[in-house]
């Protein structure tokens, strides 16, 4: 894993030394690829608000907060990196540097989007979530980077048959990274945005509701420790998460 800071400062002497060296566009990997500068708009796409599950429960949702700090898009590992590029990371405002060990693993960061923002899941429109920054060429995976504490809030009502259960939930997260979320392709400068979905219904595949606690004096009820667990657990899943480019 690695982390990685950015200042809009530093991208403005990155392009104006590209400009002024003459080199507004750099050979890339081994392959004969171009390497350019890239700006896409990241887009959130909404979740649906209903839905039935597998074990009978119907979700209705009226809250799905997300707190997401930063997204990060690593470069392909098997790709041979030309001299040219070793050349231009020094000077590129996406600086790299060692995590500590025992995470995922994965290639270096070739672009990044700063957000910090919490993300309506169900608005009724799409949500920008930031800006791109990095280089085209060829991807591998994706990190994301949550807020630690109210990083994802639920709240909603699961119905079955006659059972009625209002619930609300509040997921804080140890991990403050998730890494490996696939993302293997070659961004152009014909790609318009990336877009961000998130699989709801999979949150609450494996949830019996009816082990939700009551809270006194409140009319929703709260998942036990066995059920927070799992929805921890699905929050730092990879295959919950989708990131597509668009042409």
């Amino acid at each position: 894993m690695y982390t990685t800071t950015l200042s809009s400062y530093r991208w403005y002497v990155f392009l104006a030394l590209l400009l002024i060296s003459g080199l507004p566009i750099l050979n890339g990997c081994g392959d004969g690829q171009k390497v350019t500068m890239t700006h896409l708009p990241l887009i959130y796409k909404p979740t649906q608000t209903h839905f039935t599950l597998a074990n009978g429960w119907t979700i209705s949702l009226d809250k799905a907060l997300i707190s997401i700090e930063a997204v990060r898009f690593h470069e392909l590992k098997e790709k041979s990196v030309s001299s040219v590029w070793q050349w231009l990371r020094p000077l590129s405002p996406i600086k790299l540097a060692w995590a500590h060990p025992g995470h995922y693993n994965s290639g270096l960061i070739k672009a990044e989007c700063i957000t910090a923002q919490k993300v309506d899941l169900i608005a009724k429109q799409a949500t920008k979530l930031g800006i791109v920054q990095g280089y085209t060429g060829a991807y591998d995976s994706v990190t994301l980077t949550f807020g630690l504490l109210g990083a994802f809030v639920l709240e909603g009502e699961a119905t079955k048959g006659t059972q009625r259960v209002p619930f609300k939930i509040d997921i804080n997260l140890e991990e403050k990274e998730l890494g490996g979320i696939h993302f293997t392709y070659t961004l152009t400068d014909q790609n318009k945005h990336l877009e961000l979905q998130m699989d709801l219904p999979r949150w609450f595949a494996l949830i019996d509701f009816k082990t939700f606690r009551k809270i006194p004096d409140n009319t929703y009820t709260i998942p036990d420790e066995d059920a927070l667990i799992v929805l921890q657990q699905a929050t730092l899943s990879a295959v919950m998460y989708t990131i597509t480019p668009t042409q």
